[in-house]
């Protein structure tokens, strides 16, 4: 969400959910209350640890980001630790264990405050795209617009992968799996034709989708890139850092690289599977 919809929205909606339901835990009646109002508590707080990290890309360089996330690092960690601290001593005093619900709330609700009036967006697409909206407005231009859902449409490129790759899989269940099964000579190895092909065919979309990311080349070639990249079935997130460094061409090689030396691994698995779970103490011995 903060990639679409800048870093405040889903910061601020899951920080007022979070000093709400605080209300809620301090008033709660029974335990089931209590665990239910907490777990709303824990799900939307982590709105700033998902948040924050992509913030820091925004405005810090690699070095002084380092500094960044080390300090805010370590007051996550600082936290939990005094957390328990001070709610002992409260549940001891005679202010008992709701105000470990106000004084988070209190606590909460005073940052939030201030960081609503002095916080801004950080997000540089979300912010071009703005700064487009401000000057389509007065220019009357639509050419400055880029639409946030436009810019998603490669992903189709890797939708029509996942498709293709959970048909393969469903074809090769149901054919080859299925008859060794029905023979009763299956294997845990028979798992592993369907990768066989994909583990080729990842690598190749890697290299595909790292030399086509050029002006000069067409935008269709890193769309169609996807398709051998989840098709291979894995999930495609690599650092932005790495990708910052190296350029889109070598980052993706070097995936690309490291995914070459791995396709031997189904392959050996497959044809020499027994003799290597046979190596196990573990191994049933019939």
């Amino acid at each position: 969400m903060s990639e679409l919809y800048g870093r405040l929205k889903p910061l601020y909606l899951g920080y007022a959910v979070f000093v709400i339901f605080q209300i809620q835990a301090g008033v709660a009646q029974n335990l089931q209350a209590t665990l239910i109002c907490r777990f709303i508590i824990g799900l939307f707080g982590t709105s700033a640890l998902a948040v924050v990290g992509g913030a820091f890309v925004d405005f810090w360089g690699p070095m002084d980001r380092a500094m960044a996330v080390c300090l805010y690092a370590a007051a996550t960690f600082v936290g939990p630790i005094f957390g328990p601290i001070i709610g002992g001593f409260l549940v001891e005093s005679h202010l008992g264990w709701r105000w470990s619900a106000w004084i988070t709330m209190i606590a909460s609700s005073f940052c939030g405050v201030i960081a609503f009036f002095i916080t801004p967006e950080t997000n540089h697409p979300v912010l071009l795209q703005r700064r487009a909206a401000q000057l389509r407005k007065k220019n009357n231009n639509t050419a400055y617009y880029s639409s946030a859902g436009v810019a998603a449409l490669p992903f189709l490129g890797v939708m029509v992968g996942i498709f293709l790759g959970g048909i393969f899989i469903t074809i090769t269940t149901k054919t080859y799996y299925a008859t060794k099964l029905r023979s009763g000579t299956v294997r845990p190895e028979d798992r592993l034709p369907p990768v066989m092909p994909m583990a080729v065919l990842f690598p190749a979309g890697l290299f595909w989708f790292g030399w086509s990311s050029n002006p000069s080349v067409p935008w269709t070639a890193q769309v169609v890139a996807g398709v051998p990249i989840e098709y291979r079935g894995w999930s495609f997130s690599p650092l932005c850092y790495m990708y910052d460094t190296l350029g889109v061409a070598w980052a993706a090689s070097l995936l690309g690289f490291l995914s070459i030396a791995m396709i031997p691994i189904p392959f050996v698995f497959y044809f020499y599977g027994p003799r290597i779970r046979a190596l196990s103490q573990y191994t049933p011995k019939l």
